[in-house]
């Protein structure tokens, strides 16, 4: 089982924690001596999982999703070769496929390293007032953070969440998803997406027949599971703008208006999480949403009715 590295320690004191800390910050205070090594070692132990590539004066994260070399970045990147750091090596990797309704490009390594390995997925997202450990791009520092789900600066905007797997008798890092633009990544979507554009096809989705977008509030209903609160920074919400006629969502009493929460259970923040949601999704649906402040769960059939085209 994967978790986030607060849920084995310090619960008692995040009500007190609204700083952002660096791991090294931790060693000079006894009590928290030892959640600064284990970062570290989570650290160490996911750096062999982590890939960054070189676009135009960044670096940009990027994970080994198979054995034949495939990297997925979750950025929309041209078609062109790449610089890679991966493994304490310099590669260069070919562009693949991209997707841009979940925001996913595949490259493919010219030759892998014998250091790299495939990535340990977890399913699993940070919830606010989480302490979470991000690994920023172009470098192996880790930092411990407070999950807010807010904008923050350009430091902490981009990385990957890494979890602890609490089975392992030693320590052991899997890695929960991208953190793009301060927006978080489900890595367990984004590689149902991957695989497929790896394989040279187009991303196969359900069709849901709703036009959605993203609007930004001051003070945000919290929808990951926690008890309902208000947050003083801004946070992001996807709401429904059109519903179209005949189709699956109008059937299943999806209106206009409606903010959604999460789609099977699983919370959804952003248009590229929701878009490969439906890359993960077959014939039938839960979508939860609120409605005039009112929370619902909405079953929906994804099958075709008589008549309607399934790619439509």
């Amino acid at each position: 089982m994967a978790s986030l590295i607060h849920v084995r320690r310090l619960r008692a004191l995040l009500a007190l924690l609204t700083l952002t800390f660096t791991s090294a910050a931790f060693a000079a205070i006894s009590p928290l001596s030892e959640l600064s090594r284990e970062v570290e070692a989570l650290v160490a132990d996911a750096l062999p999982m982590r890939a960054t590539v070189a676009v135009d004066g960044s670096w940009l994260d990027a994970v080994l999703i198979d054995d034949h070399g495939h990297l997925l970045v979750p950025h929309v990147l041209e078609k062109r070769s790449y610089n890679v750091t991966f493994g304490g090596e310099q590669l260069s990797a070919s562009y693949v496929k991209a997707d841009e309704l979940s925001a996913m490009t595949i490259l493919k390594l010219a030759a892998v390293p014998a250091e790299a390995e495939v990535v340990r997925v977890a399913r699993l997202r940070p919830r606010p007032a989480e302490l979470s450990v991000i690994l920023s791009p172009g470098g192996g520092a880790g930092r411990l953070v407070v999950w807010d789900g807010a904008p923050r600066e350009k430091a902490l905007a981009e990385g990957l969440v890494i979890v602890a797997d609490e089975e392992a008798e030693v320590t052991t890092a899997r890695i929960a998803g991208f953190l793009c633009d301060n927006e978080f990544r489900p890595l367990d979507l984004a590689q149902v997406v991957g695989l497929q554009l790896a394989a040279g096809r187009p991303v196969e989705r359900v069709r849901l027949g709703v036009l959605v977008g993203v609007v930004t509030r001051e003070s945000a209903r919290d929808t990951d599971g926690l008890a309902e609160r208000n947050t003083l920074k801004p946070r992001t919400e996807l709401v429904v703008l059109r519903v179209l006629p005949d189709s699956p969502a109008e059937r299943a009493g999806v209106k206009q208006g409606d903010n959604v929460l999460a789609f099977n259970d699983r919370p959804v923040t952003n248009l590229a999480e929701f878009a490969a949601i439906l890359a993960d999704t077959k014939e039938t649906a839960m979508l939860s949403i609120l409605r005039d402040g009112v929370p619902m769960d909405l079953k929906i059939d994804l099958r075709p009715s008589s008549g309607e085209k399934p790619d439509a």
